[in-house]
């Protein structure tokens, strides 16, 4: 027992020490849970034979010009479209904004 105490005695004033890695685990760990709920969304990819380009649209978002990103390749579009999304959820709850409710099959 005298051992466990000593090891966290150690451990928390090295956690403080480093703020900015603590911040940035709770961020990423958070953010982890907000993507699960970000699967929700619906994401629409398409080609674009004006823009020689997959484009991707994200109805719930109204509030924001579509199409919101695109790619070279389906595979592309789709990163971009989750990185545009994870972007709009987190900017959402960070402002206070309620999120748009996801369309249901």
């Amino acid at each position: 027992m005298r051992e466990a105490r000593l090891f966290w005695s150690q451990f928390i004033p090295t956690l403080w020490r480093n703020r900015a890695f603590l911040r940035h685990y709770l961020k990423t760990t958070i953010g982890k849970s907000r993507r699960r709920r970000m699967i929700k969304y619906t994401v629409e990819i398409k080609w674009s034979e004006a823009d020689q380009c997959y484009v991707v649209f994200l109805p719930e978002f109204t509030n924001v010009m579509q199409p919101v990103t695109h790619g070279d390749s389906y595979d592309e579009a789709a990163k971009n479209a989750r990185e545009v999304l994870e972007m709009l959820v987190s900017s959402d709850l960070e402002a206070g904004n309620s999120l748009p409710e996801p369309e249901t099959a």
